[in-house]
């Protein structure tokens, strides 16, 4: 539990905040340290970077994809097929016409796109 110990007052945000955040001056709010400020966006973002291609703040872990034009996990890869990406445990399934894990019960006729 958190005591008062934990706050401090900002004179600029003119509240209490926690004292593991800091003023960002672009946003003019309180954020927890480990926020960054994205000028791009306009804002702060956690453990984000920016994608120009979308025009909006990704997780450091997602990618963009020029097929797509979305961003996914980095371990995704594009389907040709499908024209989407899937995770890099699925291939596409000529039977189903889909996408589907590498388990599925139509594994021989599998191709990968």
């Amino acid at each position: 539990m958190n005591s008062i110990k934990d706050y401090r007052y900002c004179n600029k945000c003119k509240k209490y905040v926690n004292n593991n955040y800091l003023h960002c001056k672009k946003c003019n709010r309180c954020y927890p340290k480990i926020y960054k400020h994205c000028d791009k966006c306009k804002k702060c973002i956690y453990n984000s970077k920016h994608c120009d291609k979308c025009k909006k703040c990704i997780l450091l872990k997602y990618k963009h994809c020029d097929k797509c034009k979305t961003c996914n996990l980095k371990n995704y890869k594009h389907c040709n097929k499908c024209k989407e990406c899937i995770a890099d445990n699925y291939l596409h399934c000529d039977k189903c016409n889909d996408c589907m894990s590498k388990n599925h019960n139509h594994i021989n006729f599998q191709t990968i796109s």
